[in-house]
């Protein structure tokens, strides 16, 4: 019995040996039948870590098996169409999504299965600047660069509504200063004493331009590498501030 069949109490009129009997009988009634006709997703290309919504087409309802092509686990169930679902790819590639009824005898499925093809692409950025996730634009928006006497301090304000771990890596002036997740209650904070260099010692009185480098990652497979960079100018020989 398909998912859909109705049924209707009919009586018959039985005859036999002259005695005439009244039995009733279940009678299937035609189900209403449900046409799944086409399978679109947007936006289309797509970075990779957004999330996409595809929309499967039709009309009535069917029960729909639909595979997102990224090896995930398929959704099924009752689509009353037009039926609109959210998904979100965490790897670069191409992806067939699939939408078929097998076990729905009542559906008509416009060609036996309807596809649509995801292109996910790496985020496109400018110089300096990421331009997604999103998760990142709001790490990077909330970054402070100081610099003070020979001191410069990078600091990420707190209170972010992240949906997933961001990582923050800064490089100031070729040294490495470790790697911290971004903490959402407390001040992310790295500092470095800027040192001389052989012939020219740090407080020799001229100013000086100091590269900050800084790599925000998501952490998340599939998560996107981003470097964000700040050119901070300091005078060694006085508390000067610099705020991005």
């Amino acid at each position: 019995m398909g998912p859909y069949r109705k049924f209707r109490l009919k009586s018959v009129g039985l005859v036999g040996g002259g005695l005439g009997l009244l039995a009733s009988v279940l009678v299937p009634l035609p189900a209403a039948a449900g046409i799944l006709s086409g399978v679109s997703v947007t936006p289309n290309p797509a970075p990779a870590l957004s999330t996409v919504s595809i929309t499967v087409a039709g009309q009535g309802s069917c029960l729909v098996r639909l595979d997102f092509g990224d090896k995930s686990s398929p959704q099924t169930g009752v689509f009353t169409f037009p039926m609109t679902i959210s998904h979100s790819y965490l790897t670069l590639g191409t992806f067939t999504i699939t939408a078929k009824a097998p076990a729905d005898i009542n559906c008509t499925v416009t060609g036996g299965q309807q596809t649509a093809t995801l292109t996910v692409l790496k985020p496109q950025t400018t110089t300096g600047e990421p331009q997604a996730p999103e998760n990142i634009q709001k790490v990077n928006n909330a970054i402070e660069v100081y610099a003070k006497s020979l001191t410069i301090v990078v600091r990420v304000k707190p209170g972010l509504a992240l949906t997933k771990p961001v990582q923050i890596e800064p490089v100031i002036d070729g040294v490495k200063l470790g790697m911290a997740s971004y903490a959402t209650t407390t001040v992310n904070r790295f500092r470095l004493e800027v040192l001389g260099t052989p012939g020219t010692p740090a407080g020799e009185g001229k100013p000086r331009s100091v590269r900050v480098d800084i790599t925000l990652s998501e952490g998340t497979p599939g998560g996107g590498s981003y470097t964000v960079s700040r050119n901070v100018k300091l005078d060694p020989l006085y508390d000067v501030t610099t705020v991005r």
